[in-house]
Parts: C-alpha cells; structure tokens; sequence
C-alpha cells in the first residue's frame, strides 16, 4: 500500500472519497488518472494486483487484520448532494465466521451483516444519509469486513458501484456482469463413481454443470472438483473453474445368487399351480410374473393367467442387504375344457318379434350362430336368416370354440302361427253429378285381393252389388278382403252419403279490355267445385252526363244475361274527354330582382295559367360617384302559338368612392392607431381613429442589452382589412436570485437559479444567458424508502402488512389479497389450506403464508343387507365415499379369509347350502390401502329348498311406480322368469340365474292392474303349466 494513504486517514476533503475493504480483488485494474471513470482522475492507493480477502476483528472502527486501501478520487474531482448506496460484487471461495459491510459517517459506524456462503453475491448498502458537510467535506469510508483468522483466505472483489440521489453520474469499476450464486454443498458419491453419478442442483437464475463428468470420484473423503455456472441472463459472464466439495463413501459390493424357478401346468378353470423357486440364498422378496409365450417382456405381469394356452412365468428375486437381485423363467401350459350345448326356442305369432333362441352350456361364453331350416327340410337349407312365414321350424345353435373350451351344437323344433287381421273401410260422400270417390281399405297387412260391395242404406244385405251408385241418398260400402299365406280373410262396411248440388248467391264482374267493357256472372255450387255455372253479359251504352272546360262526361252500361238466375247489371263510367279552356291578352307581374311572369285567365271558367317571361335588359343613363342612371326591362312569353311582351324600367346605382390605401399614425404609448382613406376619383375622406394596437416581442431584452418589439394595427373599410405594422426599441431586464433548497422524503427541494418576474422566466447564471424551465429547478422528494413488512392475520381469509419508512417515521398498513390452495385431507393423510397474502407499496410485491391442517378423512364401515337366493345370497351395502375396491371376508376356523374383490356395492355369494349359516364382513380400500374394520359382519344363510313344481310367489310390494315380487325357490331350478299377460298372452319381462328369488321393476305406467306369473327352468325346460290359476294381480296406482 502507498505510504502516503496512512491507516488512520479519515478526512477526505472536497469530494473525495475512500473505498476500504478488508479484503479484495480488483482484476489488474488500469487506476491510473482517467483510466477507470472516464474523464475522472483517479489517485492509485494499491499495487495492480488481485486482492485476497483475510480475515480480523473488529476493533472500535480501527485498522485490523490486513487492510488493503484500493482507490481514492482525486481531490479535483467534485460533487454534491448525498450518497444513495453502495454496491460490491464479492466472490466468496473460504469459510468466515461473518460478512459485513460497514459505513463510517465522522466515526459514527452503520453495518449490515452479509452471506456468508461460497459464490458469488452482490451487496449492497443503503446510505441515503451520507452528504457533504457545510464545507463540502465528507467523513466516510466503506469496508466489507470478514470475521475469522488473520491468515485464511476468504475471496476477492470483482468490482464496485457507488449511487448518488442528485443527477451525480454512478461511480463503478471492475466486473459487475458476474451472476450471483452459492456454490453447491452436501454432494455424496461412492467410491468406483465418476461425476456423472453426482447431480448437482437446480437453481432459478442458471444452471450448474461439471467441466468434466467423466472425472473419478477419488478415494473415500471430502474431494472438491471443479464445476461451472452457466446464469439464465445472456448479459452475465459464464463462471468456470467453480471448486465444488463432493464426500466420497466405500462400499461393500454385494453377491450375486442364481436364481431357478418350476411350475406345473393345468386344466382350465381348476385352482391355479404355485411356482417354486431355487436359488434364493438371501431370501430376498419373490415377484412372479407372467407373459404369453411367445409375447414380448414389456406385456409381463403379476396377474395369474387364466385362458387356456402356453405361459412363461418370471420369478423376480429382489436384492437383500447381502446379495444382489435376481430372476428366472419357465414355460407351462392351461389346457381346454369340453361344453355340453342345449337350445330352446319359443315360438310365435306371424307380426310379432321373432323370440331369441335361448342356450345352455355355453361356459365359455363361445360365439353363437343360429341356424333356420323348414322342418322337414335336408340340412343343406340351414340358413341364419330368421323365417317370417307362418310354419314349422327347426333352430340349431353353433358354439365355436374359445380361448379355454371348445365348440359344440343342438337343435330345438318351433312354430310360427297365423295372424288376424282387422279389416277396415272408409268412403267419403260426394255431390250428385261428380265423380265418385274411392274407398279406403285398411287392416289388408298381407295385401289380399279386395272386393268392393255397394247397397242402400236399411236395405237387405241381398242387395249388395260391385255397382257404384249416382242418385242422392245414404249408402254403406262392404270391403271384403280375401285370405292369403299368413293371415285369415276379413271384411268391414262403412256408411257414406251422396249429396244434392247447393248454390251461392251469383257475383258479377267488370272487365275493361281492348277499348270495351265486359261483364262476367258467376253461381257457384258449394258443395261440388265442378258444378259451378258462368255466363258473359251482353252490353249496351248511352250519355249519362255532358263534359265541361276541365271535368270529363260520363257514360251508362247495361250489361244482360240468358241464364235467369242471373240478373242485368249497370255501371257508370267517366270516359268523354273535357272541351278545354279560352284565354285572352296576359297580365305580366314583376318582381324585386326584375324577373317577370304572364299571367292568362279563361274567359269562360276563370281559370288561370301563369308562365315564366324571357326578361332583357340595356342601361340607357349611365351612373356617376353619387347620382343613379336608368335600365329598362322588356318581358317576352310564347303562349298558344303566339308571343306576348311587356316592359318595366329601373333605376341603376350610383358607383361609389373609390379609395386609396390608408395613412397610419399611433400615439405615444403605441397603444392606439389612426387610418386616413382617400377617394382617387372625387378627392372624399374618411378617417377611424382609436384603433386598437397589438405588441409583439421581436428580440427579447436580456439584462445586458435592449430588445424590439412590432407593433401591429388592423382596420376594415368597405369589406376589406388594411394591416399597419411598426418596430420599437424595448429596454433591457431585470432578475432576482433564489437558493437551494434539499428535498426531505415528502417534500421537493430546489436547486440555485434565477428568476426574472417580468417575463416568467428561470436562468441557471446571474447573466440569465443560461435559460431552464421551472421543472428543472425542482429536486424531488425522495419518497419512503420501507423497510421489511409487519404481517398480522385477523383470521385466515384476511390479512394486514405494517410498512415502515427507514429514515423517517412514516408508517403505512396495507390491506392484503389472501389467496389459498388446499390439499384435501384422505383416509391416511391430513390435508392442509396454505393461505398466501400479497401486499403491495411503491409497486413492490411482499408476501406471507399461513398453513392450517385439515385432519384426515374418518371411516365408517359400510352397512351391509342380503337377499336370499337358491344355494346362495346378495350382499348389498352401503357406498363408501372415495372407494377404490371392496372385498368380502368369510370367518373361516378363527379367521376373516378374502372371498372376492369388486368395484360395487353388491355381490352374489354362491355355492351355499341351505341351512347352513355363514359369517361375512365387508372391508375397503381408501387411498391404496385397505380398512380391515369387520364390526359390520352380519351372519347369512341361503333359501331353505321347496320342492314345488312351480315357484310360489310369497311378497308382493309396491311403492310408487315400482313393484317387487318375491318367491320359493324351486329344487332344481336353473333360471327364473317373469311374465306378463296382455293380448290373450303371455310375454317375457325378464329372465335371471336360480340364485335370485326376487324381481323388482320400475317405471311402471300407473293406473293399471297387471296379471304376472314367475316360471322356473328344469333340466333345460321351462314349465309353462297351470300358468293361469298360479298368476298373480298386481295394482300401480
């Protein structure tokens, strides 16, 4: 350090100011005079070296540890107004007990404690109070402080930016476009890893990455590698050879095992075989998957296969503490099963819906075609098209073969029977001498021949005939349709009447047609269109009425008729032309623009008719300045073939002075003007006085010299204006002084300038040759400057943030917007409501969190019920929100054992004997796990066997709509149905499995009583007996 900047400097006069760090490092910098800043001087205080940062104590403000005095301003340089603050950037490579950066104002010391971490970091201090004394002396220094021994290394300084509030340019050197970033800790690899392995973290502002990945870990320890910083922001220097600590750890390799693995095969639908498995030395979990052979290994799963065919089965081994993983396969195979094939199919009426066949001892549920054939055919005429025709029919079912069984077929024999027929006939009357209309047969569905009957209304049906009758009267027609391949013949009559023509009153029309007038009778029959008569009249004329002048003579028609129900018609018309008007001499009218107008008046109606004149003109008396000449006016009109004139004579004006331009005059105070015309003809005056002048600046007086100024005049004389203009010395200014003023954090302040009252105007120089506006005089308030917020919460959904300036004691509360983001509460976890309140001053955002829990969601056992059924029952239970699956447990020999697993809330226990009573429960899976609470068990026992030939209905419930049957189960039953009678039969509702011995239906229309029976299936049969006396009524009201 240069001996003339001794450690216990502390005045720097005239603007001068010191940055002292404790450590640093100013990269070869050029300080010399104008290097750094430009045009400043600058006084070098320190060799061009690199600084280092060591550490020391603090000391009452003393010198300590190893100082280094960097740079210092030359005294030359000046300026005013106060320090805003104070940045560096500092590159942190050691580990010291504590940052900070300290302000020292005329001994009195302000500091800010600093990171501490490894990386680069910006600091900055806030030193809105540091200003020049009365003497423009400063009292300041600035120092980054590292607390730890004297002798570590800590880092280096990268550059440096000191802020002033007033217009003052920054003052900065050294690298300041280096990102800030913490260089990354707690990094583990183990020994034989290379960096690859080690992943460093994910930061906002860039992103980390080895120099090299490749590199080894190294031996067990703490290695440090060297890495480099890449920042977000293009305008940042990418930073390299970052040295990044990675702790190293030894392993113990673990051993391998050999795995083997063997299943036996087996028959569709028997329990499936567990694989065994050898070679498991640190009996580590065992996963068995399985795969189609042949498939490929991404199709692998736990799920035990069931289809017939030939599997592979993976056994997985997972590694232990000692050993690693495993695995192993094995192929085997699931063999086909046979099925035993029976169909039935009821008949049915030709028209109505074909039945579907019904088949049994489909187990594996193969594709089924249905076949048709008359009975009595060769098989070679099977077909899969269903007949139609009434007949007898033979339906086979094809079952092809499946995954797991193979085919099979039966035949079942069944009949289609006619259909009825209801015949109908409609035929609309008509009127007496028109066409007849045609019936209209319905209720022919299969299109039989129709014979159409006629006789007379009352009469003996002895007397049909095929004739179509014509005379007025009442009748009844007979359509008899005759039987055909599916349906029965038919036959129904309708009555219909033929009507006696009716008439309207006539109407009658005029027509005008090539220069004639015609008239048109029209009767028309309503009833019959057809019958309608019309006739065209013969006409005659004669004079009603004479023509005048203007009005037209009139003329009578007469129009006659053969037909005497037509009567003769008369119509006046105004057809003969008017005779015209008579006019004598004109009258001519005159009007003040010396146009004209004849007037011609009729001599035998007075009408009147006024055209417009041809009007010329000459002077004959030519005008002076002040007397009037004469022009006289001929008017000329052409009317009815002859022309017509009359004259008029008018006075011409006198012309009038003629003026020359004025001569201006103004009076002493240049505030009024005066204009003299002259006539250049006749020698007349005219004078205006008092004309108001106007003053314009041409050149501004200053306060050192006189300025001008244009006076200006305007009159206006016979319509046009006449502008006088003249310059005038105007004497030099004066000005007043106005000091400066500092502005506070609410009020401006005011720079030193000049002020002259007279004009308005501010000068930065007591000669007023500088101009500025009023604008630039003004130093604005600072404004508050808020530090860290006060947050309080009055309840979760609102919140408050206490803001307070740090030079003064402005306080602001600022109401928050509260948002919130919930994560609901499951089954096996709380939830929790994190409320976020955003508070916003000087357009800054700040913001607080608030976290409440939700506890976890509470289970309540489902409610189970059960219906009983043959050789089993229905499990029905309450839903549980949120279930992913069910399952039902047995308690079998002191234990709850799984039964099945299922989606809904209803299950079918099967294969139970009747008097047997059984123990199940129902248990849930929430969120992945499964709730084993069995306190809803409830004790189950299937239907006790009656060996009925029929099932006996033992319930019947209705509600509403709805209705539901319940009956004894039948020995033997394989399905039930249910029936309904309507339309002299019996039709299918529905059909189900012997399990159930309950039937609801819903939606049923109200209103009505239903006749219902429940058949049973034995043995593949239905038993359709006694279906009569074992129905039962039913009544939705």
């Amino acid at each position: 350090m240069t001996s003339n900047f001794a450690h216990n400097m502390k005045r720097v006069v005239a603007g001068v100011l010191a940055l002292i760090l404790v450590a640093g490092a100013l990269p070869n910098a050029d300080v010399g005079a104008g290097g750094l800043f430009g045009g400043t001087s600058l006084t070098a205080y320190a060799d061009e070296q690199l600084y280092t940062f060591k550490g020391g104590t603090y000391n009452n403000g003393q010198n300590y540890g190893d100082e280094k005095s960097l740079f210092a301003f030359d005294p030359s340089y000046e300026f005013t107004g106060k320090i805003a603050s104070i940045e560096a950037w500092v590159n942190i490579t050691g580990n010291p007990t504590s940052v900070k950066i300290q302000v020292d104002k005329s001994g009195e010391y302000r500091e800010m404690d600093l990171d501490v971490s490894k990386g680069i970091h910006k600091y900055v201090f806030i030193c809105a109070d540091i200003e020049a004394t009365e003497d423009n002396n400063y009292y300041t220094y600035s120092q980054i402080i590292f607390d730890g021994p004297a002798s570590e290394t800590y880092g280096e300084l990268l550059g440096y930016k000191i802020n002033f509030n007033d217009s003052t340019s920054p003052i900065q050197d050294g690298f300041m476009n280096y990102p800030e970033f913490t260089v990354p800790t707690n990094l583990t690899a183990t020994d034989g890893q290379t960096l690859a392995n080690v992943t460093l973290p994910t930061v906002e502002n860039g992103e980390w990455t080895w120099d090299n990945s490749s590199t080894s870990v190294g031996e067990a320890g703490t290695n440090t590698f060297s890495a480099t910083f890449t920042p977000n922001d293009s305008n940042l220097k990418t930073v390299t050879n970052i040295q990044v600590p990675v702790t190293v750890q030894t392993v113990i390799k673990k051993d391998d095992i050999n795995v083997g693995v063997d299943i036996q095969g087996w028959t569709f639908g028997n329990e499936a075989n567990t694989p065994e498995v050898t070679g498991n030395t640190g009996n580590g979990e065992v996963t068995f998957k399985y795969k189609a052979k042949g498939a490929d290994d991404s199709t692998y799963t736990e799920t035990v296969p069931t289809d017939a065919g030939t599997y592979v089965v993976k056994a997985e081994v997972a590694e232990t503490t000692n050993y690693n993983g495993g695995s192993a396969t094995t192929e085997f195979s699931i063999t086909k099963g046979n099925i035993n094939v029976g169909v039935t199919l009821d008949g049915w009426t030709y028209g109505d819906e074909a039945n579907t066949p019904n088949v049994t001892g489909n187990t594996g549920n193969g594709t089924v075609t249905f076949k048709y054939k008359a009975k009595g055919a060769a098989d070679s005429t099977y077909t899969t098209t269903v007949p139609t025709n009434a007949g007898t029919y033979v339906v086979k079912a094809e079952v092809i073969d499946t995954t797991n069984y193979k085919g099979g077929s039966a035949t079942a024999e069944f009949t289609i029977a006619k259909a009825d027929i209801t015949a109908g006939v409609t035929l609309d009357g008509w009127v007496a001498g028109v066409e007849a209309n045609t019936p209209e047969v319905s209720g022919n569905t299969d299109n039989g021949t129709v014979t159409i009957k006629y006789k007379a209304k009352g009469a003996d049906d002895s007397t049909y005939t095929e004739t179509v009758p014509t005379e007025a009267g009442d009748y009844v027609v007979k359509a008899e349709i005759a039987a055909t391949t599916n349906y029965k013949s038919g036959s129904a009559t309708d009555e219909f009447t033929i009507a006696a023509p009716e008439f309207e009153t006539p109407t009658y029309l005029w027509s005008y047609e090539n220069n004639a007038w015609t008239c048109n009778a029209t009767r028309i029959c309503t009833n019959a269109e057809s019958l309608t008569e019309t006739e065209s009249g013969s006409i005659s004329s004669e004079t009603y009425e004479d023509p005048s002048c203007t009005a037209a003579g009139k003329t009578k028609y007469t129009a006659t008729f053969t037909n005497t129900a037509f009567e003769t018609q008369y119509r006046i018309e105004t057809d003969i032309p008017a005779s015209g008007h008579s006019y004598g001499e004109p009258e001519f009218i005159w009007d003040d623009e010396n146009n004209a107008v004849a007037k011609f008046t009729c001599g035998e109606c007075d009408h009147v008719e006024t055209l417009t004149a041809t009007v010329t003109s000459e002077i004959t008396k030519q005008p002076t300045c002040t007397e009037e000449g004469e022009r006289p006016y001929t008017a000329k009109v052409t009317f009815g073939g002859e022309d017509y004139t009359g004259t008029k004579v008018v006075s011409v004006p006198a012309k009038g002075h003629r003026y020359t331009y004025p001569k201006w005059s103004l009076n002493d105070d240049y505030t009024l003007a005066t204009a003299k015309f002259t006539c250049d003809v006749c020698e007349a005056v005219e004078v205006f006085e008092n004309i108001p002048v106007t003053k314009t600046i041409i050149t501004a007086p200053t306060y050192t010299s006189e300025g001008s100024m244009l006076c200006t005049a305007n009159v206006k004389f016979n319509g046009t204006n006449y502008t006088y203009k003249k310059t005038i010395v105007v004497a030099k200014l004066g000005i007043s002084h106005i000091g400066a003023v500092d502005p506070t954090c609410t009020t401006d302040g005011n720079i030193e300038y000049w002020y002259d009252e007279s004009t308005g105007k501010y000068f930065a120089d007591a000669e007023g040759k500088t101009e500025i506006t009023k604008a630039q005089t003004v130093i604005k308030a600072t404004g508050h400057t808020y530090g860290e917020p006060v947050w309080n919460w009055p309840s979760n959904t609102s919140a408050t943030a206490t803001f307070k300036c740090i030079y003064d004691d402005d306080t602001q509360v600022v109401k928050a917007k509260v948002t919130s983001k919930t994560t609901p509460a499951t089954y096996t976890a709380e939830g929790k409501t994190v409320y976020t309140a955003t508070a916003i001053i000087n357009g800054k955002n700040y913001t607080d969190t608030k976290t409440v829990t939700i506890d976890k969601l509470n289970y309540t056992v489902p409610k189970i019920t059960y219906v009983k059924g043959n050789g089993g029952v229905q499990l029905d239970w309450t839903a549980v929100d949120g279930a992913e699956s069910y399952a039902v447990v047995q308690y079998i020999n002191n234990t709850w054992t799984p039964l099945a697993e299922c989606d809904e809330n209803t299950y079918i226990l099967k294969g139970l004997t009747p008097g047997t009573q059984y123990k199940v429960a129902v248990v849930t899976k929430l969120d992945g796990k499964w709730f084993t609470d069995v306190s809803n068990a409830i004790t189950v026992t299937p239907n006790t066997v009656v060996t009925t030939k029929y099932p006996v209905v033992n319930k019947i419930e209705v509600q509403n709509n709805s209705f539901r049957l319940s009956w004894d189960a039948v020995e033997g039953a394989e399905k039930y149905c249910v029936a309904y009678y309507s339309a002299g039969k019996w039709r299918l509702l529905d059909q189900f499995d012997a399990s159930k011995t309950s039937y609801t239906r819903t939606k049923v229309p109200a209103g009505r009583t239903y006749t219902l029976v429940v058949g049973a299936r034995i043995n593949g049969k239905w038993d359709a007996s006694d279906l009569n006396q074992r129905a039962v009524n039913v009544t939705v009201k």
